[in-house]
């Protein structure tokens, strides 16, 4: 009997075409968008296949969820120099000058945000230690403790454009006067020839 299977993941262009009938069976593809496909993971709604952090799977992991298993499909893969977003009028000029500052970020434990730390000290010289951070209330994982975090009922977005923080960590942001560069983005995967895998596609045991 032909299988039918379901996955459930971002509204991706690439996946436009995924959907459809072969020999061993039925593919769905639900376009739900990360917020729900997300969401299903962390509040162990039913599901078959479904995309999700790959950060935030690793650490649900070595904490004993072993009721998923990765798979090898990775609908997200880039650097993350862009998710770094200031004010106009900032006199920060590159991310070495992020050094003592403070930075916002809805989820400390966000891919994003992991990926960007290592990529501070790598290639910048600026340790996590040495950055101020600010994130929502509502976090998935805990922080290290060795980390300067504070949790506030504000939005990150909102407290960056009325001057209360330095710099935002965020992969989308609703303000367009907040538009990301990608250049150096670019820039390292040339040099690196990597992709930095960000989300992946998890299947339920």
């Amino acid at each position: 009997m032909a299988e039918t299977v379901e996955v459930i993941g971002g509204d991706y262009e690439f996946t436009l075409g995924l959907a459809g009938k072969f020999d061993v069976g039925e593919l769905r593809y639900n376009p739900a968008g990360t917020q729900v496909s997300f969401g299903t993971i962390l509040q162990k709604k039913p599901f078959q296949v479904c995309e999700f952090s790959l950060a935030n799977y690793l650490m649900m992991r070595d904490r004993g969820a072993d009721w998923m298993v990765a798979t090898p499909v990775f609908l997200n893969r880039q650097f993350r120099h862009a998710c770094i977003l200031v004010r106009k009028d900032s006199p920060l000029k590159t991310f070495a000058d992020l050094k003592g500052k403070k930075v916002g970020a809805k989820e400390y434990s966000q891919t994003a945000a992991v990926w960007f730390r290592g990529m501070l000290l790598d290639h910048y010289g600026v340790d996590w230690r040495d950055i101020h951070w600010t994130c929502g209330k509502v976090q998935r994982f805990p922080p290290p403790k060795e980390a300067d975090v504070t949790t506030v009922d504000e939005e990150p977005e909102d407290m960056l454009l009325a001057g209360k923080l330095d710099a935002l960590l965020a992969v989308q942001v609703k303000d367009n006067a907040l538009p990301p560069n990608r250049s150096e983005e670019h820039t390292s995967e040339l040099q690196s020839r990597l992709h930095l895998v960000c989300r992946l596609l998890l299947e339920k045991k």
